[in-house]
C-alpha cells in the first residue's frame, strides 16, 4: 500500500493492521504455538478457514484438522508500506506476523 504518511512509531500502525488483515482471513490465533480465546472451538474455526477458499472440496472427515497444522503453521501475513514524503518514496516498512507463535517482525528502509 502507498500512504503519504504513517504514524511514528511505525511498528503499532503495522502491527494493527495487519492484525486485522489476519482477523479477517480467519487464521489469527490458529498457529500451534499460541492460545486461542476458545480452545474448544479451534478445530472448527479451522474448518472454516480451509472450507472458505478450498469450498466444499475439503471435509473435516476426510482431513483432520490436526494433520493440516504444520501448513497452518507455515502462513505468514505481510504488511507492507510504501511511505511517501514530499512527493518521493522516504521509506519502505514491512511488517510479518507469523501465525504459528503469533511473533511480529519488522523491517524499515530510508530512501
Amino acid at each position: 500500500m502507498t500512504v503519504s504518511g504513517m504514524n511514528d512509531p511505525w511498528q503499532g500502525v503495522c502491527k494493527r493492521h495487519v492484525e486485522h488483515m489476519a482477523l479477517f482471513l480467519g487464521v489469527q490465533a490458529l498457529g500451534s504455538q499460541v492460545a486461542h480465546a476458545n480452545p474448544a472451538n479451534k478445530d472448527s474455526v479451522v474448518h472454516q478457514f480451509f472450507s472458505r477458499y478450498l469450498g466444499t472440496k475439503w471435509s473435516q472427515d476426510d482431513m483432520p484438522v490436526v494433520s493440516l497444522q504444520s501448513f497452518i503453521d507455515s502462513i505468514v501475513v505481510i504488511g507492507g508500506y510504501n511511505v511517501e514524503g514530499g512527493g518521493t518514496l522516504a521509506f519502505l516498512r514491512h511488517c510479518a506476523l507469523h501465525i504459528n507463535n503469533g511473533h511480529m517482525t519488522y523491517y524499515e528502509h530510508k530512501f
